[in-house]
Order: C-alpha cells, then structure tokens, then sequence
C-alpha cells in the first residue's frame, strides 16, 4: 500500500471509514524521506468520484506541500527562536 501511496504522491481515504457521506484525497509535506506534515482536500462523496478530485487537486496539493515543505526549515528557525 505504501509504495502505491509513493508512487501516486497522494492517496485517497478509505471509503468504507466514517463518515462515508465524504472522501479525502492527501499528500505528504516531505523533507528527504521525512514526512512533515500532510495536507488535504475533503469533500462530499455525492459531488464527485475519486477520479474527479484526484485531477481536480492533485496539482494545487503538490505545489502547497512542496510552498510548505520548503519553508520549512523558516517554521523550525522560528520554533526554536520562541523556545529561548
């Protein structure tokens, strides 16, 4: 499952968990081969098929997570500034 994920770059949620009235397609913030975070679209399964949002957001989630990956080391700077 996991290399299906890496290779996709984004993975749907199960549709048999709750609530089945929506679906959420995520992809991983990534430093190297560490996940920082993960973002996500969430919608109402009766608007669309997976398909639909896959297309529809694979390329906004892949330039957010790479806008947030990359100003990640500026978010780590500034928690360890405000730790002192």
């Amino acid at each position: 499952m996991l290399g299906r994920i890496h290779k996709a770059g984004l993975s749907p949620r199960n549709a048999r968990i709750e609530p089945r009235s929506s679906n959420t397609i995520a992809m991983p913030v990534m430093s190297g081969e560490k996940v920082l975070a993960i973002v996500g679209v969430t919608y109402f399964s009766s608007a669309y098929s997976i398909e639909r949002p896959v297309a529809k957001f694979r390329e906004p989630l892949q330039d957010l997570s790479q806008r947030i990956a990359s100003g990640g080391g500026q978010l780590r700077a500034d928690f360890h500034a405000e730790q002192q």
